[in-house]
C-alpha cells in the first residue's frame, strides 16, 4: 500500500513559462552587456552540462556556483560576491513574477492525496532555480500541503543517485511517518532519473508526460493496485 508520494516538479507538476525564459535571458544579456543570442546560448550550454554532470554521476552544484560559473563566462573579469548575489536575487524575482504553470488539476491531485492521508514530498533535481525558491512557491500554490522537499542543489547530489533518494527517504523517517521504501512512489517524467533512480533504492515509480496527465496517472496507478 503507498503512504508516500514524492513528485519531481518540472514537467510532472508545473510547466516551464516561456516569459520566464526570455526575461532570464534578457537580464543575464543586460547583466553583462552582451548579446541576447550569446547570453541564450552560455545558459543553455551551462544548464546542459549541470544537468548531465547530475545525471552521469550524480553530483549536483550549488546555484551560486553555477552562477558564478556562467557569469565568469561573459565578464571580463572575475564576479564578486556581491555581483553573483544581486543577479541571483534579480533572476529570482523574474521567477516570481513569470511563475511556472500549474494545471489545476495537480492542484486538485494534491487535495485529495492528502485527505486520503497519503503523504507527499517534492524530489527534484535544481539548478538555477534553487530549492530555496522553488519550494515555498510550490507549497503556497498548493496550500502548504508538502511534507518537505529535497532538491538537488541544497543536497548536493542529484537524481538519478541512490544517494539522492535517500535523502528522500531519510526525511521521511524523520518525520516518523513510519513509512517503508516499498511504500513510497515516486512520480516523474524521466525514465533514467525518476523511474529507473527509484526503482533502484527499493520504491516504486511512476511516470507520466506532463503536468495535464499526472491527475489520471496517480489516481488510475493508486486505484489499480488498490491503495486507496
Amino acid at each position: 500500500m503507498i503512504k508516500h508520494i514524492s513528485f519531481d516538479v518540472w514537467n510532472t507538476l508545473i510547466s516551464a513559462n516561456p516569459e520566464f525564459a526570455k526575461a532570464r535571458t534578457q537580464l543575464l544579456a543586460d547583466f553583462t552587456n552582451v548579446d541576447f543570442s550569446l547570453a541564450k546560448y552560455e545558459y543553455t550550454n551551462l544548464k546542459r552540462k549541470a544537468d548531465d554532470l547530475s545525471e552521469r554521476n550524480g553530483i549536483a552544484l550549488p546555484t551560486h556556483v553555477l552562477v558564478r560559473i556562467l557569469l565568469g563566462s561573459l565578464l571580463p573579469d572575475e564576479p564578486s560576491q556581491d555581483t553573483i548575489r544581486r543577479y541571483i536575487m534579480s533572476m529570482n524575482d523574474l521567477f516570481i513574477e513569470h511563475h511556472p504553470i500549474m494545471p489545476q488539476s495537480v492542484i486538485d491531485l494534491i487535495d485529495e492525496l492528502v485527505a486520503a492521508g497519503v503523504t507527499v514530498s517534492i524530489g527534484s533535481n535544481s539548478n538555477f532555480i534553487s530549492g530555496k525558491v522553488m519550494h515555498p512557491w510550490i507549497n503556497q500554490t498548493v496550500g502548504e500541503k508538502f511534507s518537505f522537499g529535497v532538491y538537488s542543489d541544497l543536497v548536493r547530489v542529484g537524481k538519478p543517485s541512490a544517494a539522492f533518494f535517500g535523502h528522500i527517504i531519510d526525511e521521511v523517517r524523520a518525520r516518523r511517518l513510519e513509512v517503508r521504501n516499498a511504500e513510497i512512489l515516486h512520480v516523474g517524467d524521466s525514465d533514467r532519473c525518476d523511474r529507473w533512480g527509484a526503482s533502484e533504492i527499493g520504491m516504486n515509480a511512476l511516470l507520466i508526460s506532463d503536468p495535464n496527465s499526472t491527475y489520471n496517472a496517480v489516481i488510475n496507478y493508486l486505484t489499480k493496485e488498490n491503495h486507496v
